[in-house]
């Protein structure tokens, strides 16, 4: 690999996990609001074309299998929305838990 493949490799991976921290929390505003409801294919739709923007970009400067340049930008755009997924269903299961023991006392485990 010469500089200008590191650098863009670099460069594409950095921009698609800032995408994918700048996303998760525009989602995570969405279901906050309720507002998501009936959009998750536009949600997931979206998300996927910019991580298929990314490939190209880096298909055209990287000498790289074109599956290990697709594992690596969907890695990068697509772990921080996992990862945000998982803490905001752990916070609404730790609401729903403390809800009903509210409700029921705690007599509900």
């Amino acid at each position: 690999m010469n500089w200008v493949q590191i650098g863009a490799t670099f460069g594409v991976n950095t921009g698609l996990i800032l995408f994918g921290i700048a996303y998760d929390k525009f989602v995570a505003k969405l279901e906050h609001e309720g507002s998501d409801q009936g959009f998750t294919a536009l949600l997931v739709a979206a998300g996927v074309a910019v991580t298929l923007f990314g490939i190209g970009i880096m298909d055209l400067f990287v000498n790289l299998n074109a599956g290990l340049i697709g594992v690596m930008c969907f890695a990068s755009s697509g772990l921080p929305m996992i990862f945000g997924s998982l803490r905001r269903y752990a916070k609404l299961r730790s609401q729903f838990k403390k809800a009903l023991d509210l409700i029921l006392g705690g007599n509900w485990k």
